[in-house]
């Protein structure tokens, strides 16, 4: 590189970065710098990324010694997304946007807690429906009773003792 500014053309928006800029986006070892440097061999004047245009001035900010900021258009998901592609910690994101960030990432992990917690319950479902409709008689009555404390929705049993639970809750409080 010799010096003149470089042409980066992200989803058809151009921004031009200085050799600082560049130098410090190349120093990142990411996905990014891999496709800058094998479009640059061939002496293109201007390097095309496919990636959200809206969030490139974010990076470019930071790539320019400023703090970054994201936009409240875009979602934190796909930001830490771009982040991660232009090689870029999330430790740099200004304190203001932190926030956000860390409670999208507490969102996230409750949600795969939620989700792996209702996958257990079906497949736990699933194997008393099974053992409902099994030979073993002892292990039929069994997943019955269990169905039948667990859940309400499978029977008209299970909604009686469903109810006759709330009655007894609210009578002792």
């Amino acid at each position: 590189m010799d010096g003149k500014a470089i042409k980066l053309n992200v989803s058809g928006t151009c921004f031009e970065l200085s050799q600082t800029s560049m130098t410090k986006l190349l120093e990142t070892k990411s996905e990014a710098t891999e496709t800058f440097l094998n479009l640059k061999k061939d002496n293109n004047t201007e390097v095309f990324f496919e990636r959200h245009p809206s969030i490139f001035p974010s990076i470019l900010g930071y790539l320019q010694g400023r703090e970054m900021h994201f936009p409240s258009s875009v979602c934190v998901g796909e930001f830490l997304e771009e982040l991660k592609f232009w090689g870029i910690d999330t430790k740099y994101i200004s304190k203001c946007c932190l926030s956000k960030v860390i409670t999208f990432t507490d969102e996230q992990k409750t949600l795969q807690i939620m989700e792996k917690d209702q996958n257990d319950k079906d497949d736990k479902r699933s194997e008393l429906l099974k053992k409902v409709e099994g030979k073993q008689s002892w292990e039929r009555i069994q997943a019955r009773g269990w169905l039948v404390l667990e859940e309400p929705s499978t029977s008209v049993l299970a909604k009686d003792y469903k109810e006759a639970i709330e009655t007894v809750n609210i009578q002792e409080t």
